[in-house]
């Protein structure tokens, strides 16, 4: 893919297959909710909702609790990637309205 073609969502969400790379179909998980409805997600235990996909911490080992994902979208209005920040720290155990104003 070129990245001054124009793309759609869907086509830029399936990486490469390879060593290291996962498949997130789209609309799949919390990332994929997002980038389908537009809607930011600010979670204090992600595994308290069902849109979480646990399997990723299950392969990697981490444990993610708290989780901000806010889509990314160009000047028309298309999402055009998503931010997912997890964990926040600082003695705090969730991310704030101030946090997701900063993102």
């Amino acid at each position: 893919m070129h990245v001054c073609l124009p793309a759609d969502l869907e086509d830029v969400l399936w990486p490469t297959q390879g060593k290291g790379s996962r498949v997130i179909p789209f609309g799949v998980g919390i990332a994929g909710h997002v980038a389908q409805t537009k809607e930011s997600l600010n979670l204090r235990n992600a595994y308290q909702d069902s849109r979480f996909d646990q399997s990723i911490d299950q392969v990697t080992g981490y444990r993610t609790e708290s989780l901000l994902c806010m889509p990314m979208c160009n000047y028309e209005g298309h999402v055009t990637g998503v931010a997912q920040i997890i964990n926040k720290r600082n003695g705090e155990t969730e991310f704030t309205a101030r946090d997701e104003m900063v993102c």
